[in-house]
């Protein structure tokens, strides 16, 4: 199947991709890329898709509001500049004078800084380094020879997960290849490259930095499991990410010739990253989780068994099939199950990605990653990303494992740093202001319980026992992992406001 070209539909949708009716799952990134090509998205343009795709003007009305990528709007054209209003950013630079707030951007270590709305000439435009080195040099230092060892069943799948079991950082793999096996029908590989927790941007560090990298890992997979398809599902902010990776597919095209590949651009939306609702995106619906006991590995993308596996986890198994760091490659340090890759951000020195070997407390990170900026003094930081912790008072000196004692995980890698100046409330205020944006809206303990969350933290003198109660229901009562995180992070907010620090 050749790869579909979403670019092509910033023309006119009809007269570029004809009168046969294009596949559903194409319909958000045809609504995107006229949104990147025009600044916006109007009435005629949704009645042209909606008449190219023979659907009903409502249903694609009902993506064009739902998804911030396409972000109709009645009457709205353009504007002129936005700046990223989400806490890391807010935390590391003011918001700049004549722009407006917008959620983030996926260029978190940079700070509020001013970009075109919706502009392809903008967030194409790379994050970080360009490639540490092309397909030549990657494969000069034994890049593809695990791939090639698991395509002639000298590495089986097995012994893959065997490794997994025995692997010092705990990876999926374990889990759910067993049970893809068990379908006994040939599954589909999605690399789950939504990243979309402010603060957080390792996957881009590592899409940008070492493709072939991720590509390999993604090849290991599909050979091993059995899948002929593989889908890149992209965070479509990362624009400069999905043309490297679509690079790589075609520098190695003769390793690779098993394989389909589509690279797909994310809705922007942060539910996109639970599992289902990432499916229900690429068929080009609303990115609505479904409910349990719903299995992927089962009935997932056009109802074939399904495999999810994000960046990092592609990228650190080509460790258990013996690869090893390169010297010209610093992101393959994670080849190390020691090696942690921490986004840092908020009011410290410096920001970025950091690759280190984090045992010790908050503090020791931040005094080994640069320090605070402008001599700040630590006060916290939220750990985990959005569904993380707040880590904040004595907190600050416990070394990680006594953290992880009491609930606080790494997560996806997003530590924000905040200053004695910042007030730990509105921290916790921002964070649900967030997740209450961020609720697909499909279940009331989560719709609801976000957004009383924010306003009622947001008051003077919150009710903590009545919030205690709306937590519980939150955590017990939500359908996905964002209701339910959102009740756990809403009980550590209040035991916070309970102990002041």
């Amino acid at each position: 199947m050749p790869r579909f070209d979403a670019a092509q539909a910033t023309k006119h949708p009809i007269s570029v991709l004809g009168t046969e009716r294009p596949a559903r799952g194409r319909l958000l990134g045809v609504l995107i890329a006229l949104r990147e090509k025009n600044g916006y998205v109007d009435d005629a343009m949704l009645r042209s898709v909606a008449t190219l795709f023979r659907l009903a003007p409502v249903e694609v009305y009902e993506l064009a509001t739902f998804y911030p990528a396409v972000g109709y709007k009645l009457g709205e054209k353009t504007r002129s500049a936005v700046a990223c209003g989400d806490l890391p950013c807010m935390l590391s630079a003011p918001q700049p004078s004549g722009c407006a707030p917008v959620a983030c951007r996926g260029r978190c270590a940079e700070g509020s800084r001013p970009h075109r709305s919706f502009s392809v000439l903008e967030q194409v435009q790379p994050v970080f380094e360009q490639p540490s080195c092309g397909f030549g040099g990657y494969v000069a230092q034994g890049g593809y020879q695990c791939f090639e060892a698991v395509r002639r069943g000298q590495i089986t799948a097995p012994a893959i997960v065997a490794a997994a079991r025995s692997w010092p950082r705990r990876l999926p793999v374990a889990t759910k290849w067993p049970l893809i096996a068990a379908q006994g029908r040939p599954p589909l590989l999605v690399v789950n490259a939504d990243e979309s927790d402010p603060g957080t941007f390792k996957d881009c560090y590592l899409l940008e930095t070492d493709p072939h990298g991720v590509l390999e890992g993604a090849a290991i997979t599909a050979s091993a499991v059995g899948a002929r398809r593989i889908v890149f599902y992209v965070r479509h902010d990362y624009a400069h990410a999905r043309k490297l990776v679509g690079h790589a597919i075609d520098e190695a095209s003769a390793h690779l010739s098993d394989f389909e590949f589509e690279i797909a651009s994310s809705g922007g939306a942060y539910i996109c990253g639970e599992e289902t609702a990432l499916v229900a995106s690429l068929e080009g619906q609303r990115a609505i989780p479904r409910e349990k006991p719903y299995n992927l590995l089962e009935h997932g993308l056009d109802g074939h068994p399904t495999l999810v596996h994000n960046v990092e986890t592609l990228y650190r198994l080509r460790a258990l099939c013996g690869s090893a760091p390169m010297s010209a490659v610093p992101a393959s340090r994670l080849l190390d199950p020691g090696i942690d890759a921490i986004s840092l951000t908020g009011r410290v020195a410096e920001p970025g990605i950091k690759l280190i070997q984090w045992r010790g407390s908050l503090r020791d990170l931040v005094i080994d990653c640069g320090g605070m900026r402008n001599g700040a003094l630590l006060h916290g930081a939220i750990v985990g990303g959005a569904l993380g912790s707040i880590v904040t008072g004595p907190m600050v000196d416990w070394p990680r494992d006594q953290l992880e004692r009491h609930g606080v995980f790494l997560g996806a890698g997003g530590v924000t740093v905040f200053s004695s100046d910042d007030n730990v409330r509105e921290i916790a205020v921002g964070m649900f202001r967030f997740l209450a944006r961020e609720s697909c809206g499909h279940c009331t303990p989560c719709r609801v319980g976000t957004a009383h969350a924010a306003s009622a933290l947001a008051a003077p003198s919150p009710d903590v026992d009545a919030l205690a109660d709306v937590a519980l229901a939150m955590r017990e009562a939500s359908i996905c992992g964002l209701g339910r995180g959102a009740g756990r992070l809403l009980t550590q907010t209040l035991s916070l406001l309970r102990e002041p620090v």
